[in-house]
């Protein structure tokens, strides 16, 4: 990587693992630039930092995103949203098409379509207010890390009344910085009846 400076890439960045006695392994992230001297020589600066803790936290975070991707029987939908930068990360359900998702849209189109789906089942204004884009940065911003909600939808295949929950888990992507929201919405009719 560090030849690459100087060769046609100007700038490099590269995380790697590292071993120390008596500490064990941690990652280390260089970051290098290649300056052209005016004799045309070229010299290289590198800032080397610790990346441990950058990549625990990475860690974490695709271990979330692995276990919320599971899909039981009961899954709906498994839905990620990059709020910061207002788009779908992912969507995986088998009703997406069929219910309009534009898997390239934006997030606000996507909380707008299931705000479709659920309309009159949330109760007033002050209950869709908690779920658009800017008040979900903002709870997590205060601290808030889930929110679930409970509905009804209409089933497409049979148009039969049933009942969901959505579970949405707010965390900050260590890799981008931005807010991202994972929600999974799981079919909760046999609990509902059950009660």
């Amino acid at each position: 990587s560090l030849q690459r400076l100087f060769s046609d890439e100007n700038a490099v960045s590269i995380v790697y693992r590292n071993w120390r006695t008596g500490y064990g392994y941690f990652w280390i992230s260089a970051v290098g630039q290649a300056i052209e001297e005016p004799d045309g020589a070229k010299t290289a600066y590198v800032l080397y930092s610790d990346a441990t803790e950058q990549k625990r936290r990475e860690t974490e975070f695709d271990k979330r995103v692995r276990e919320l991707s599971v899909l039981n029987p009961n899954t709906i939908g498994v839905f990620q949203l990059d709020l910061t930068r207002n788009a779908i990360i992912r969507i995986e359900s088998r009703a997406a098409a069929a219910l309009g998702i534009d898997p390239r849209g934006t997030a606000d189109a996507f909380i707008e379509k299931c705000r479709e789906i659920m309309a009159g089942d949330l109760g007033g204004p002050e209950d869709w207010a908690q779920i658009r884009r800017e008040a979900l940065i903002s709870a997590f911003q205060a601290g808030k890390a889930e929110i679930a909600l409970n509905f009804r939808y209409i089933a497409r295949e049979t148009d039969e009344l049933r009942w969901a929950t959505s579970y949405i888990y707010l965390a900050q992507n260590p890799r981008t910085g931005s807010v991202e929201a994972l929600a999974c919405t799981l079919d909760a009719t046999e609990e509902a009846i059950s009660r």
